[in-house]
Parts: C-alpha cells; structure tokens; sequence
C-alpha cells in the first residue's frame, strides 16, 4: 500500500496502552507534515518568468516547478491537440495546462483527446461547473461536508509522486445523493477532486490513488445504478490516470458491485482494481480520524482546496 498505516494487532485483541498512544501520535505527525508540504507546493512561485518550460535547467530547485517538465513527445501531441480544438467550431478552447493533460492521457490519440475534450465541455454544461478556482475552492468544501464520514484522507504520496483517496463506503449517502441538489453536488464534487489530484504534470504521469474501506458496505450504501451512472457521468470521461484502486474488506456484494462497474473504465484503468485487500488493524477509519471527525474534515477540506489552488496556479503560468 501506499500510505501510512501503523502496523499493529487488530483492534479487537489486547494492545499496550502506550503503543497504541505511539502509533496515533506517529499518524498526527505524518498528517500535520503532509499538510506543510502541500501548502508550500500551493505557495510555491513555481516558474514565474521562465520562457520555456521544456529547459529543465532553467527551472529553480525546490519551488515545484519540476513536476511541470513534459516530454518533446508531450510537447508535441499537447500542440497538436491544441491545433486541433482551437481550429473546431463545437469545441471551446482550453488552457494549455488542460491541452498537455490530454495529452498525457491520450498520447498521440488525436482522435480520442478531441472526443474527451467535448465530452468533457457538455458535462460542464450540463453541471453548471465553471472551471475556475472559485468554484473548486466552494465546491470542494459543499462536497467533503456533505459527507464528512466518507471521506478520510487526501493525501500526497512521496514515494509516487501521486494522490491518495482513503474513503468509507459505509458513509456513502445513497439516498442523499439520489436527490437533484446531492446529485449536482456530488458529480460536481468529483470533477474537482479529480483535478486537486492532479495538480501537475508529474502527478498526472503517476496516477491518483483510490483506497475504499468496504466493511459495512450494502444495497443501501449504494446500488449498481448509482456506481454505473458516476462512471457514465465522470469517471469514464475526466482525463486521469490511475495508480491502484484499493477496495479493502469486501464482501460479495461489493465483488459484484465492482464487476459491473469496471468494464465502464477506460481499459487503462480497468486492471488496476484490487479487491479483497485486508489490513491487519481493522477497520482504515479507526487510523485516519484523528484527533476526532471535526479536524479529520478540516484538513480533509484544507488539502483538497490547497492543491486545487497549486492545480489553477500552474494552469496560469504554463504556456506550451
């Protein structure tokens, strides 16, 4: 796995006192750095005056900007896909930052880029989401709070160099969610989680990571609908790569869940579900909300919003 989790006996059998205070401890120190790192990215002058981002020499150790390098072969598709949309009249122009993400995504899939790229503009459309840091920063926190027990850790993974997601599928709202207004937020929520797990072109490489605690999961957690209408509606369209999808504690209503969903992945993200992962200490919640559920959401919400404003930040400054 990768994230932090202390490894000890499962909860349910006898611990020392004093380990299980060591461990919590050890989990609050990780989170607070994490918090640090993620703020400094956020403020990070990244690359402000460098004509071209292609010279890696010219990029200023430690402010960031590194994970903005792209390839000639990316340089290239992202041109020409950036060709390609700016000459068509059905789609709207996106910034450069969006035209190299494509083109990560896509490579030299001119074809596949284009149709993602309008795809992407209905859903837009459709959701009212106005891709600006604003609307993210609002967005996110609408999203987190409506479900503050789904959402247990965002994090960023050092040794990756992506994202990680840790979720409770026990606290997924089915019937809040199958409402208008929680359907809207909840869609929403996701686009923008999306790009605050890639907020550079190196995380964007490296794929986020998706780790769902399953244990208590059910028909009346979610149904197979509901999971097939998220992959419809934004899963299988947002341009992102994925780096492990994680399902732990399972049981075989979820095996099923999953086995109708996955063939609505991209077939680059279809083999990179897990199921059946088991974690020695129970439950991943009793790891994660610490001190208690209040400050768990508040640093849940703050990292999200923080590495949106890296995300915007970048797509500001980059110019291919």
């Amino acid at each position: 796995m990768n994230f932090e989790n202390p490894q000890q006996e499962r909860r349910f059998e006898r611990q020392d006192q004093g380990e299980e205070e060591r461990v919590h401890e050890h989990n609050r120190e990780e989170l607070e750095e994490d918090g640090r790192e993620i703020q400094a990215a956020a403020d990070a002058p990244a690359f402000v005056g460098i004509p071209s981002i292609m010279n890696p020499s010219l990029l200023a150790d430690g402010d960031g900007s590194w994970a903005m390098i792209i390839s000639d072969e990316e340089f290239q598709w992202a041109r020409a896909i950036k060709a390609s949309i700016e000459s068509s009249t059905e789609i709207d122009n996106l910034s450069d930052f969006e035209y190299t993400e494509l083109a990560i995504i896509e490579q030299d899939n001119l074809e596949a880029a284009m149709d993602r790229a309008i795809t992407l503009q209905g859903f837009r459309e459709e959701f009212n989401v106005r891709n600006t840091l604003e609307d993210a920063v609002a967005v996110l926190h609408q999203y987190v709070s409506m479900m503050p027990k789904f959402f247990l850790s965002f994090s960023y993974n050092h040794t990756s160099g992506g994202y990680v997601l840790v979720s409770d599928l026990a606290e997924y709202d089915q019937q809040l969610i199958r409402t208008d207004p929680g359907w809207q937020r909840h869609v929403r929520g996701i686009y923008y989680m999306l790009q605050s797990m890639n907020p550079d072109f190196h995380s964007i490489r490296e794929g986020i990571t998706l780790v769902t605690e399953c244990d208590g999961f059910s028909f009346s957690n979610m149904d197979v609908n509901v999971a097939k209408s998220l992959c419809t509606d934004i899963f299988s369209i947002y341009p992102f790569a994925a780096r492990q999808l994680e399902y732990f504690h399972c049981s075989l209503f979820l095996n099923i869940t999953v086995s109708f969903v996955r063939p609505l992945f991209p077939k680059s993200i279809r083999s990179k579900f897990q199921t059946g992962c088991t974690f020695p200490g129970g439950r991943l919640d009793t790891f994660y909300i610490i001190p208690d559920l209040e400050t768990n959401t508040k640093r849940t919400i703050h990292r999200m919003q923080e590495s949106a404003r890296r995300r915007y930040a970048m797509t500001a400054l980059f110019k291919l």
